[in-house]
């Protein structure tokens, strides 16, 4: 009774704003249906799209043609596709022929469905196809599929993760996830590309980013502001950088240095011996004196 009474002293707005809180603490599909609002009827993904479309483009260019190596029918998977914002780069690529996106909120696929026709009806030779659902659970889907013979290319020469790896459980397990889509280097060249907001570097955007979570954690549908994605890609044993080096990406920020981003291309090794680094020579047990 006293709650009551204390809620009905409360200005209604106010009232509002905390039962608000309560439901999207409480509901996955509100939550999901509020970052809907937010990402894509609301304009938050253009307004996004709009600040990045110059680092998305490139990277993208370079990674689908390969400096010119890359004649055609690449295989794309494009993971977290949202409303379908990607797609306008992707298919602008004419080496790209195939794209499979995955994306698990349902409030979204309407957009991201009419976005996919709009890029088939501006290329005839161009095929995107849609999974609604999880990176896992395409997984386990395409695991289910290629053991009953339904399908025989469940490989791709691309997986990209633009802005989606701050909003998963695990980073470890969708990279993971990712690399076993990717074809296994020997024959052809397949990487990770992924552009993403990650932490801060300086203690006092950190400890910004670490204040605002816990409400743009309801909002973003999960979105953590202060994720060190860099380590994480660098750290799968699988990839690495095209240029041979340990950084396989570059920084950069938006918003007045307020939402820092990397961007990049990490290449999956090739499965062969000594693919996986530098050798390592076993200790040998010093020789016993003979006797």
């Amino acid at each position: 009774m006293s709650v009551m009474m204390a809620f009905e002293a409360l200005p209604t707005r106010v009232t509002f704003v905390l039962v608000l809180l309560v439901v999207l603490k409480c509901s996955l599909r509100a939550r999901r249906w509020t970052f809907a609002v937010l990402w894509h009827y609301m304009g938050l993904a253009a307004y996004m799209d709009w600040a990045v479309r110059s680092e998305k483009g490139e990277i993208l260019h370079k990674a689908f043609t390969g400096g010119g190596l890359f004649q055609g029918d690449r295989r794309v998977l494009d993971v977290g596709s949202g409303d379908g914002c990607n797609l306008k780069y992707i298919a602008s690529e004419t080496t790209v022929t195939e794209i499979v996106c995955v994306e698990p909120n349902h409030v979204l696929l309407p957009a991201l469905r009419a976005a996919a026709a709009h890029a088939m009806k501006q290329r005839a030779d161009l095929t995107v196809t849609i999974f609604a659902g999880s990176l896992a659970e395409y997984e386990a889907a395409m695991v289910v599929s290629t053991a009953s013979g339904a399908t025989s290319q469940a490989k791709f020469d691309h997986v990209t993760c633009l802005l989606v790896l701050c909003s998963v459980g695990s980073q470890e397990d969708v990279i993971a996830s990712a690399v076993r889509f990717m074809k296994d280097g020997t024959h052809e060249r397949s990487s990770l590309v992924f552009l993403e907001h990650v932490c801060g570097q300086g203690l006092a955007l950190q400890t910004i980013q670490r204040a605002v979570q816990p409400l743009w954690n309801l909002f973003g549908d999960g979105c953590c502001l202060h994720c060190d994605t860099g380590a994480c890609i660098a750290s799968n044993a699988e990839l690495r950088d095209p240029k041979d080096g340990k950084r396989c990406f570059r920084r950069f920020s938006i918003f007045c240095g307020l939402l820092p981003i990397i961007c990049g291309e990490a290449i999956r090794e090739p499965h062969r011996r000594g693919a996986m680094g530098p050798k390592i020579r076993p200790k040998m047990r010093p020789k016993s004196p003979a006797r």
